[in-house]
C-alpha cells in the first residue's frame, strides 16, 4: 500500500523528516537548534529551491529545513541532510512532548522515537531485529505497527520507504511537497557546529575524507548559485555515501 510520504524516499538520497507532537514548527525548529534570526518564508519556489541548494553548498556547517504542522503533529524536513537526526537534538525536541525521525543518507536509514527526553525506540533499517542493540528503553514498543506496515515481511519495500510509512503508522502524519515548499524555512546547524560542540580531540564537524552533499554537488551541478531549470532535479538526484549522524557517533565510540 502506498504511503503518502513515499515521495521523499523516491526522490530524494538524504533526508530527514521530524515529527514533534503539539509544538509548532517553529517551536521545533529552535529545539532542533535553529536561529530564530535563520528563518524566513520563500517567496516562490524558485527562492525555495535556491536555499536548499545553497545549504548542499554549504553542507559542513548548515542544511536546509522547511517547517509546519499536520494536524497535531509539527513538522521538520530536510531533503538534503540530516542534522534534526543527532541526539542531542531529538532529546531537547523531545521534552515534554513526542517526537519521531527517520533520517537517511545514501544506504544509511534510522527510525527513532524520543519521549520527554529518552529514546524509546532506535532502529537501523538495515537490521530491524537488532533494535534492541540501539539503545532504546522499550524497542519493541511499535512491533505492531511495524508488523502492519511491512516490516520482516520476504519481500519488504525499500528501507526508506519501509522508515516513512512506520512514521505515518504511528502518526497519521500526511505530508505533500507542495505542502512544505512555502512552509517556514531555516538554517539547521551541522553537527557540532549546535549545541552539541565539536567532540574532544578534534578540531572539525567532518571526518577526514568524508565525502559530503556539498563536494558532490560540486561535482553534479552549478557551483553559482542562480537558479536553473534543473536545480530541483540536481537536487533531486544528488547520491552521496554522506555521513549519517548515527553512523558518526560509532565510529567515534
Amino acid at each position: 500500500m502506498k504511503c503518502p510520504l513515499d515521495w521523499i524516499a523516491d526522490d530524494y538520497d538524504v533526508f530527514c523528516l521530524t515529527l514533534a507532537k503539539g509544538l509548532s514548527g517553529r517551536e521545533l525548529l529552535l529545539r532542533l537548534s535553529c536561529e530564530e534570526a535563520d528563518m524566513f518564508i520563500p517567496e516562490d519556489e524558485e527562492s525555495a529551491l535556491q536555499f536548499v541548494w545553497e545549504g548542499m553548498e554549504n553542507y559542513d556547517t548548515w542544511g536546509a529545513a522547511r517547517a509546519g504542522e499536520v494536524g497535531e503533529w509539527a513538522f521538520s524536513l530536510e531533503l538534503a541532510s540530516t542534522w534534526g537526526s543527532i541526539s542531542e537534538r531529538l532529546e531537547a525536541a523531545s521534552t515534554g512532548t513526542d517526537v519521531i525521525s527517520c533520517s537517511a543518507a545514501g544506504p544509511l536509514c534510522y527510525v527513532e522515537y524520543w519521549q520527554n527526553g529518552t529514546c524509546v525506540m532506535r532502529c537501523d533499517m538495515s537490521a530491524p531485529e537488532s533494535r534492541a542493540e540501539e539503545g532504546g528503553i522499550d524497542p519493541d514498543r511499535f512491533v505492531g505497527e511495524m508488523q502492519r506496515v511491512g516490516f520482516f515481511a520476504e519481500h519488504a519495500c525499500s528501507h526508506r520507504r519501509l522508515g516513512l510509512s512506520l512514521l505515518h503508522e504511528i502518526t497519521g502524519v500526511s505530508l505533500g511537497e507542495a505542502q512544505t515548499m512555502l512552509g517556514l524555512t531555516a538554517r539547521i546547524p551541522a553537527i557540532h557546529h549546535g549545541p552539541e560542540g565539536l567532540p574532544r580531540g578534534t578540531f572539525g564537524p567532518v571526518p577526514e575524507g568524508a565525502v559530503t552533499v556539498s563536494q558532490v554537488g560540486a561535482r553534479r551541478g552549478p557551483r553559482k548559485l542562480n537558479i536553473r531549470p534543473d536545480t530541483h532535479a540536481a537536487i533531486r538526484s544528488t547520491t552521496s555515501p554522506v555521513p549519517h549522524p548515527q553512523a558518526r557517533s560509532r565510529t567515534a565510540s
